[in-house]
């Protein structure tokens, strides 16, 4: 005697669909470019915000500033004489330099 042994079940599917790849992309978007362009443009306006601002930044603190220097070198020109004509000393005050 022998075991009764069933056939192995045939896994129903339907056929693949004869579908070509040009009729697909007609159907679907393409929205790849319009992502890419988009992240494209935050990135270069990003680059030109900080071009901007590191702009101004250099501008304001590019070191020129103006020193209470004395006021008898001014107009004359022998330098004995400016030192002579100078005011120096505790009355020259210092001058704070503020960095906005």
């Amino acid at each position: 005697m022998e075991p009764v042994t069933h056939p192995p079940e045939i896994e129903e599917r339907r056929p693949d669909p004869d579908v070509s790849e040009e009729k697909l992309r007609k159907l679907s978007r393409n929205t790849e470019s319009a992502v890419l362009g988009g992240v494209l443009a935050v990135l270069f306006l990003l680059v030109v915000l900080l071009a901007i601002i590191f702009g101004r930044y250099w501008s304001q603190h590019k070191g020129a500033y103006l020193t209470q220097e004395d006021d008898g070198a001014v107009g004359v020109s022998d330098p004995n004489i400016a030192v002579v004509q100078g005011s120096t000393g505790h009355h020259v005050g210092r001058k704070r330099e503020w960095f906005i």
